[in-house]
């Protein structure tokens, strides 16, 4: 064997080496990038724990209710207990759907779920009073994005045809307070001693 005939078997070797860690590279790129969408998407989900706030205050829940079927008829500070509920659950997926823009989340269906529940929420009769709001101080791409998703042949249903312990309850009605607070505090009031 000639030295160049060595020289093109070591230049022919030299190539097959660079394709193979070529591929090599791009299973690991690709790898790498399910991982971080995977952590993104878990980690933009973690941020904000709607369901503890429910079942650390009880009062809470009934006001849920009746501000998806009334937020109008509520007062001002239901309204904004309410609100403050919601808003940080909307600007999350906010968040996450310009993290889906991006190309960093990788699971389509969870984000497809999480979107589709910003609209059961807003698909409620006071769900869509609090969207008259809650929309002018989001970005328009991502109100647009929502309406785009409302609009879409298969809307997801209200999120109280969707969660039954959502639909409205006659207990709920009143200030805030549920049925059994109230039976309690009348039942105080009525074994007191008359004057």
């Amino acid at each position: 064997m000639t030295i160049q005939e060595l020289g093109s078997l070591g230049e022919f070797v030299a190539a097959i080496a660079t394709v193979v860690t070529l591929i090599y590279l791009a299973i690991q790129i690709r790898h790498n990038t399910t991982v971080t969408q995977e952590q993104n998407m878990r980690d933009l989900l973690r941020q904000y724990d709607f369901c503890t706030p429910v079942v650390e205050n009880p009062g809470l829940a009934p006001l849920l209710r009746r501000g998806l079927q009334d937020f109008g008829g509520m007062n001002k500070d239901e309204q904004a207990r309410f609100h403050f509920f919601w808003h940080p659950v909307f600007l999350e997926r906010e968040a996450m759907w310009r993290a889906h823009r991006k190309g960093l989340l990788g699971d389509q269906d969870l984000y497809s779920a999480n979107i589709q529940a910003l609209v059961a929420v807003i698909t409620t009769e006071g769900g869509a009073q609090w969207w008259d709001m809650e929309q002018t101080v989001l970005s328009p791409e991502f109100v647009g994005a929502i309406a785009a998703e409302m609009r879409a042949g298969d809307a997801a249903k209200p999120i109280t045809e969707l969660w039954h312990f959502l639909q409205p309850d006659p207990s709920d009605s009143g200030n805030g307070h549920t049925a059994s607070v109230r039976d309690e505090i009348s039942r105080a009031s009525s074994q007191r001693p008359s004057d």
